[in-house]
This record gives C-alpha cells, sequence and structure tokens, in this order.
C-alpha cells in the first residue's frame, strides 16, 4: 500500500519556482540527500517528483534503464 505525503508551499521566487519542504521520512525512505537535484512533471492536478542526482547515482540512464557499470 503506498503512502501519500502532503506538503504546503513555503515560498514562490521571482522566476515562478516554488520552494516546498519535503517530510524527512519520505527523504530517508527514498534514498534522497540534501542537495540532489530533482524534476517535476504536472499531470492532471498531481506533482510527480524525479531525484536527477539520485539516479545519476545508482547508475540509471535517462530512460530510468539501468547502466551497467564496470568494475575492476
Amino acid at each position: 500500500m503506498s503512502k501519500i505525503y502532503t506538503t504546503k508551499v513555503v515560498e514562490i521566487c521571482d522566476n515562478g519556482d516554488a520552494i516546498v519542504e519535503l517530510p524527512d521520512e519520505l527523504v530517508t525512505q527514498l534514498g534522497w540527500e540534501i542537495g540532489d537535484t530533482l524534476d517535476y512533471k504536472l499531470k492532471e492536478g498531481k506533482v510527480f517528483i524525479k531525484n536527477l542526482t539520485k539516479d545519476k547515482r545508482d547508475g540509471r540512464t535517462k530512460s530510468g534503464k539501468t547502466k551497467k557499470v564496470r568494475t575492476k
């Protein structure tokens, strides 16, 4: 069963970006870190957030597929 998190907009910047504070529990559960770069999409009144930095850390490509990494 999925859990729904609700948050408020803390600030709206001059360029139109919105600053929101994500719950610590959610950030920890997703393996996100302070300073990660996020991307978002609006669809049917919902916001979908993708962590671009974590994808790089996890070796994922833009398509979401895992990239093969050579190790010694």
